[in-house]
């Protein structure tokens, strides 16, 4: 199914919102709200436990508002089950999965759009702990009317679980895990629906090559699996390019506290620009020592360094940063704000980080079972009608390549801006 629509909206005018990391999501959990951005961005937890909160949770079985069939009364049930972390210590990461999954379906259901067709979104609990990921797993796998699955949502719970999926037959789209590894593990029924970091470091050094101001790129990691493939996907890119070149690539401890030394090295160079790719405290570490030698050019760094700690530890030093992140923040562009209204007016609460994309990947599931029709739709024809399909939703668009790794739009820009994390858009489409 081709469920390409028209081009993205433009940016809205409206101010962007620092959102709250990862790990202060985490924080917020065991209380009622917890405040970004000074203020700006309210989070109401307090009705995350228990069924999930809101008022979209559907009927007893799982999630599905009214269908009106195909007119004959004749309509099938389809489950769409959310494998994930839906309780325990991340539990409100997973009940933000649950309730954007359980909005598409609603939406799905009550469009009207699909006749003989109903759908229900059913819980696949591994409380985030890869030993309880296989019964997690089998549970969507014994319900028959289960034809695709959103998660699992971490690394150790899909190498867990991915196995089971492909000898049922049942695509497992992965909408939140982006080591590279994964796609060479042989799971047959894997989708990944959100950019790998091969992915989002090619796209950072595509971004840096046609960047105006850059001419001499230092490129460091910390010594990680994370830090090194991203810091080489960036390298690639660059010796590769005609205009702008790799000035060296550099490497530091991931628990090397004193900069000083990696700094000298920077200014006493030629290097106009600097990407670092490490944990979000060692890059406000660096960014301070960057600002205190008084380095002004382009500085870049990856997914990891999205986090609150980035800003708190480089101060006024973390000012013009980008960042680059498969997280899409839900008040980006009118598209991901108009979500975000439907998505709080359902559940009393406003968007995470990966609402969005749950959201998305959970139509993208609907509108391919519709296509195939309530007859045609088997677990097989599900996972080979979504390998082919491309679809255009609040994120931007999502597809695979022939290895089920994703292909669809890159990850999102950020740019510290007064203190917050303001919001780009994709980063192929933005120009420096």
């Amino acid at each position: 199914v081709d469920t390409l629509g028209p081009p993205a909206p433009a940016p809205p005018t409206r101010p962007p919102v620092l959102r709250p990391s990862r790990r202060a999501l985490l924080a917020a959990a065991g209380g009622t709200a917890a405040v970004a951005g000074g203020g700006v961005l309210v989070w109401r937890l307090a009705r995350l436990g228990g069924d999930g909160g809101g008022s979209g949770g559907g009927t007893a079985e799982g999630s599905g508002g009214d269908s009106s069939g195909d007119g004959t009364g004749q309509v099938r049930t389809v489950r769409i089950a959310v494998h994930g972390d839906l309780s325990g210590d991340n539990a409100v990461l997973g009940q933000e999965m649950l309730n954007a999954a359980r909005l598409a379906v609603d939406e799905a259901n009550a469009s009207g759009d699909h006749p003989g067709l109903r759908f229900e979104v059913v819980e696949a609990d591994d409380q985030g702990v890869a030993a309880q990921a296989g019964a997690a797993a089998q549970t969507a796998i014994d319900d028959e009317a289960v034809l695709a699955v959103v998660g699992p949502a971490a690394y150790d719970t899909v190498m867990a679980a991915g196995a089971r999926y492909s000898a049922a037959g049942l695509a497992f789209l992965v909408h939140s895990v982006t080591e590279a590894e994964l796609g060479g593990q042989g799971f047959v029924t894997f989708l990944r629906a959100v950019p790998s970091d091969r992915q989002s470091g090619a796209a950072i050094g595509q971004f840096l090559a046609r960047h105006p101001d850059v001419f001499a790129v230092t490129v460091i990691d910390n010594e990680t699996s994370y830090g090194v493939e991203m810091a080489n996907e960036v390298q690639a890119v660059l010796v590769n390019d005609e205009t702008h070149y790799l000035e060296s690539r550099r490497s530091v401890a991931s628990d090397e506290t004193d900069l000083s030394g990696l700094v000298r090295g920077i200014t006493d160079s030629e290097a106009d620009t600097v990407a670092f790719f490490g944990a979000s405290d060692q890059l406000g570490a660096l960014a301070a020592a960057l600002g205190s030698a008084e380095f002004t050019g382009p500085r870049i760094s990856g997914n990891r360094g999205l986090e609150q700690p980035f800003i708190d530890r480089a101060g006024e030093s973390a000012e013009g940063w980008f960042l680059a992140s498969f997280i899409v923040d839900p008040f980006t562009n009118d598209a991901t704000w108009e979500f975000a209204d439907r998505f709080t007016e359902a559940y009393d609460l406003q968007p995470g980080y990966f609402a969005a994309r749950v959201y998305d990947v959970t139509r993208l599931i609907t509108e391919t079972v519709a296509g195939l029709g309530a007859e045609a739709a088997d677990r097989s024809a599900v996972f080979q009608a979504l390998s082919r399909a491309s679809h255009r939703g609040v994120t931007g668009v999502i597809r695979f390549d022939g290895d089920g790794e994703y292909g669809g739009t890159g990850p999102h820009l950020y740019q510290v801006t007064e203190g917050v994390f303001v919001p780009l858009g994709p980063i192929e489409d933005y120009t420096p």
